[in-house]
């Protein structure tokens, strides 16, 4: 099994799956995550028999259970496969989990997870021994130049508050970590969870900082969430508002109201918390006007004192309606 979460690991993936078929030549070798999901037949065609499209546990458990039964799985939800004649083959979706809670924790241990928590191998700043996780899934948005939707349709599924916080706490004492990096596509929407979320890490005194390195919606801050989310332990995140023009932000259905986000980071810049914002440049509709109304927010955003601005090429992701 091998998961592909970004299209430029491909051809590292390529390249083991191509090893590996040499020393093990009856194997079933089977792909998942957001590149595959994006692009099965293609997947298909260079060394994998499967592939697992959205979310992997059950359909993957499904598969795993059949072959070892020596039972055909070709009837599986939630996969892609070539037929006997070599003919491409992709089922019906199978439906998004709602108890995501249920999950067990992440098996850490068949892992080589020392390795990468001791050389600082996660996502974001370093801010010590740190360790990823996974607060939510799924984003309830749907802008053109995201493959969300292929992996993970429009449905948003946060964790409870208690679940996370329990996670966390079990990893601390297990792993002797002090930091988080939330890997969530958009990990702060519900303003009543993540409140209950930062007031369980406050109440627990876990002493630990956590970050948000993705970027995350600000439509749900205003001065008490970013307070309590500074005491319970948030470092550094970022906002996500991908153009200054009205005109762009209505061509890539990004649904954000500009006004809103300098509200935001008016309430996160009254803290300690380093907060950046992403741009995007380059989208088929830009003009010289829109990326003039773009340069003006990004000019507006560091004269009020957001701490990184990460201004980025347009690029058609596979799975994203511009692809």
């Amino acid at each position: 099994g091998f998961s592909c979460l970004f299209s430029h690991c491909f051809p590292l993936v390529h390249e083991l799956v191509t090893l590996l078929k040499k020393q093990f030549p009856d194997a079933l070798f089977v792909a998942g995550g957001e590149h595959s999901s994006a692009m099965p037949e293609a997947t298909l065609s260079q060394g994998f028999d499967v592939v697992v499209m959205g979310e992997g546990e059950e359909t993957f458990l499904d598969l795993v259970q059949k072959v070892e039964l020596n039972e055909s799985f070709l009837d599986n939800k939630g996969i892609a496969f070539k037929d006997f004649k070599g003919n491409f083959k992709k089922n019906c979706a199978r439906s998004r989990v709602k108890t995501i809670d249920e999950f067990p924790m992440p098996d850490w241990d068949n892992w080589f997870i020392e390795e990468y928590i001791s050389r600082g191998q996660s996502t974001g700043i370093n801010l010590g021994r740190t360790i990823p996780i996974l607060g939510s899934r799924g984003c309830p948005y749907a802008c053109n130049f995201c493959s969300n939707e292929a992996m993970w349709t429009r449905r948003y599924i946060m964790r409870e508050p208690k679940s996370i916080v329990d996670e966390m706490e079990f990893l601390k004492k297990k792993y002797n970590v002090d930091s988080f990096a939330f890997m969530d596509s958009t990990f702060i929407i519900n303003r009543r969870k993540t409140l209950e979320f930062a007031n369980q890490l406050i109440e627990r005194k876990l002493n630990i900082t956590y970050q948000i390195p993705a970027g995350t919606r600000c439509e749900a801050f205003d001065d008490e969430l970013a307070l309590c989310l500074e005491k319970s332990g948030l470092k550094n995140f970022a906002f996500a508002p991908e153009s200054g023009s009205p005109m762009i932000l209505k061509a890539i259905k990004k649904q954000i109201d500009i006004p809103r986000l300098l509200q935001a980071a008016e309430s996160v810049l009254k803290t300690n918390m380093t907060v950046g914002c992403f741009i995007v440049i380059g989208f088929p509709e830009d003009t010289k006007t829109t990326l003039k109304e773009t340069l003006k927010l990004v000019r507006k955003l560091a004269l009020m004192g957001v701490h990184d601005l990460t201004v980025s090429q347009f690029t058609p992701y596979p799975g994203s309606p511009y692809f």
